[in-house]
């Protein structure tokens, strides 16, 4: 499930995911692609307790950040609606 937020001249997108389905579900079709293509930040939810996990994160291709959201996210994340 995608939702669009706005607010204050602001776009938000979030993205549910349910980890059951089809083999074809895997990959996001155009609409989620559209999104996170025109997204300057995308902010993941992983359990980095997960090995694997951790190794894909030692992995990332250059000019991908991996850093915590800065305050300024963090404020806007936590916001009320």
């Amino acid at each position: 499930v995608l939702w669009r937020l706005e607010r204050d001249g602001r776009v938000s997108w979030v993205y549910g995911t349910v980890h059951v389905g089809r083999a074809d579900w895997i990959y996001p079709g155009p609409t989620v692609l559209a999104a996170l293509v025109e997204s300057s930040t995308v902010a993941l939810e992983l359990d980095i307790t997960d090995p694997g996990v951790a190794q894909a994160l030692t992995q990332l291709p250059p000019g991908v950040a991996n850093q915590p959201l800065s305050a300024s996210q963090r404020r806007h994340s936590s916001s009320d609606p």
